[in-house]
């Protein structure tokens, strides 16, 4: 594992760096949860390292578990108004004026503070539609794709296609 935590003013990286922790030890399979505490601390600096000084004299940290761990990092690094901040987003989240693409990595994105609605396939595949512009949205829905998957496919297709056919008018002269 490369990446230093430092405190810093996003939240948001706090909540990345958490992650590539975690992705880090699932691929080396490390489990042992006083371990991956112990070597993901490792990594701290500046005022990390401080705040850790701080939970070693206050916690037994080491026989801390991992979720223990996680759950004080994120009330000091990531709290929880933040995430309710991203989660309703989440919820209030329509295409706009972006392109589908760019919706849908911002879908992606803010869906990783909705869990529960990552865990439902149906439901997430309605959110992702209800959120498309009201031009699309009925051509997606009238098909009755049950899958995010097929859905995001079917309408980057409908974006390729219309966007073919507006070339070929203006070559053609229409």
């Amino acid at each position: 594992m490369k990446v230093a935590f430092e405190e810093g003013p996003d939240p948001l990286v706090a909540d990345d760096w958490l992650e590539q922790v975690e992705k880090h030890f699932r691929a080396i399979t490390v489990t042992n949860d006083q371990l991956i505490v112990t070597l993901a601390t490792y990594k701290f600096i500046g005022n990390a390292e401080a705040w850790w000084k701080t939970m070693n004299s206050t916690h037994d940290t080491d026989s801390m578990r991992w979720d223990t761990f996680k759950n004080l990092f994120f009330d000091k690094y990531f709290p929880q108004t933040k995430r309710w901040e991203l989660r309703i987003r989440f919820d209030g989240l329509e295409q706009g004026d972006m392109s589908v693409t760019k919706y849908k990595n911002r879908f992606t994105f803010l869906s990783r503070f909705a869990i529960d609605v990552l865990g439902n396939e149906g439901e997430k595949t309605w959110r992702f539609v209800f959120g498309l512009n009201h031009s699309i949205r009925p051509r997606v829905t009238f098909l009755g794709l049950k899958s995010y998957s097929e859905v995001v496919t079917r309408v980057l297709m409908e974006k390729a296609e219309a966007k073919y056919w507006q070339e070929m008018s203006g070559i053609v002269g229409f």
